[in-house]
């Protein structure tokens, strides 16, 4: 949860009046101070005695039945997505002793949303605004691969991170409107005929009533992107009804009539406009091909360095020894290759488009690798498959470096050891043949 001391709900002389202050709830945490208070409660900075560190707790007072079950969805879900680019849960529950209330405790995250960046900036440049969106379509693809769907994505639920190292991190925030796909048990917490999701990011096909999926949450990520560089959303009539009505049958403004001073590329407009499509079937389908557009955009604008990148540490594979009856040649040697040969370096990157430059935002590393679709695992966790990009955690990476392992099935698996960084990383990782002749050539596994 966001620690935002600019904006705080109440005076400090009614803090002090708070009865929470100084208790120790469940024999787990200590409140410490208030953060934030709403219509479903109260969020205060907590200690976790246990471990020592500092939480955010959100505390409700007793909820109606509707409430009470989207506050439970959305901490359940929470807790069972583990992913950098998505608010971290660690406990949730009901509280006895405090009115029959609920609570979530969150990590403590320290920065501002994009909403206030918006608000203090006007609007944002392309550059800064792709190295923010390219988080938050990682973070939406772990959430749509668990056949969610935010449903309410839009610049106050978007927090960028202050880090102790390094530019911040953006983190997705609020699932409490999140919709399980393909679940005939779930429930729907919304009143039937509603319309669920705020009025300047939702998609058409959710006003109309129309069957929804991981598509609508593109759509809000496409005027968020036009926002970003706008200075205002597409369609913000004065009534929700017109914005509404806009929003299916009006077709999307130019970024430049909003913003003169907005120098936007054109293969960044033609994404935000393929966001906007009317109709699902007409937008990118799925996160993975808007992170690719997002790449190409990158490109257009020269912001990607055509250089080596530095390496991450890789423990060099032990060569395989061939089974019994294997023919020596179906037997693969992995070849990691952590910066870019001139042409072969460039030629991929301009083909699959998933290189990056070092961002401002965020280090990222790169795993490549030939043939693709290899699995990349931390510990007994699979990440994803390559091509994949996992954001590093500089503070989290100075305590304990990051330990993957890639492995593709046939394949001799490849160990990375990646530490902090200041720049994006790039390693690919290339099983060929091992051969048990000279006289025979090589050939692609």
């Amino acid at each position: 949860m966001r620690d935002r001391k600019t904006e705080p709900s109440t005076t400090s002389g009614r803090r002090r009046e708070d009865p929470l202050i100084g208790v120790v709830l469940l024999n787990k945490y200590r409140i410490l101070s208030t953060l934030a208070s709403g219509g479903m409660g109260t969020v205060y900075r907590a200690e976790q005695l246990s471990l020592r560190r500092e939480v955010a707790i959100k505390v409700t007072d007793k909820l109606d039945e509707a409430s009470r079950k989207r506050f439970i969805r959305e901490a359940s879900i929470l807790a069972k997505i583990q992913h950098p680019h998505i608010l971290t849960v660690y406990d949730y529950g009901p509280m006895p002793e405090h009115r029959g209330g609920l609570f979530m405790a969150m990590e403590l995250l320290q920065g501002q949303t994009l909403r206030d960046r918006l608000k203090s900036k006007g609007y944002l440049s392309p550059v800064e605004l792709i190295q923010i969106m390219h988080q938050v379509a990682r973070g939406l693809r772990a959430a749509h691969r668990q056949n969610l769907v935010h449903r309410d994505l839009k610049p106050s639920n978007l927090m960028l991170v202050r880090q102790d190292d390094g530019p911040p991190l953006v983190k997705i925030l609020d699932f409490g409107l999140v919709k399980l796909l393909n679940n005939e048990d779930a429930t729907e917490v919304t009143q039937a005929g509603s319309v669920v999701g705020s009025a300047q990011y939702v998609a058409p096909e959710m006003i109309v009533g129309a069957e929804m999926d991981h598509r609508a949450d593109i759509y809000a990520f496409g005027i968020i992107m036009f926002q970003a560089l706008a200075g205002r959303a597409p369609f913000d009539e004065p009534t929700v009804v017109n914005t509404l009505r806009a929003h299916v049958n009006n077709p999307v403004p130019p970024i430049v009539s909003f913003n003169e001073k907005a120098k936007v590329p054109p293969s960044l407009e033609s994404l935000i406009r393929s966001c906007l499509a009317k109709s699902p079937a007409d937008r990118p389908s799925d996160m993975d091909e808007v992170g690719r557009a997002l790449h190409a955009c990158e490109w257009e604008l020269g912001s990607i360095a055509h250089r080596s990148l530095p390496p991450a540490s890789i423990p060099a594979p032990p060569m395989p020894v061939p089974r019994a009856g294997l023919a020596p040649w179906k037997t693969a040697t992995a070849i990691v290759v952590s910066a870019l040969l001139a042409s072969l370096g460039t030629w991929t990157a301009q083909r699959k488009g998933w290189l990056g430059a070092a961002s401002p935002t965020a280090a990222v590393l790169h795993i490549e690798s030939q043939p693709p679709g290899a699995s990349v695992r931390n510990g007994s966790e699979v990440m994803g498959t390559t091509p994949l990009e996992i954001p590093l955690d500089n503070a989290s990476l100075a305590r304990t470096p990051l330990r993957l392992s890639v492995q593709l099935d046939g394949h001799t698996p490849v160990d990375i050891t990646q530490g902090p960084a200041r720049e994006n990383q790039r390693v690919v990782v290339v099983w060929v043949p091992s051969l048990s002749s000279p006289s025979r050539p090589a050939a692609s596994n």
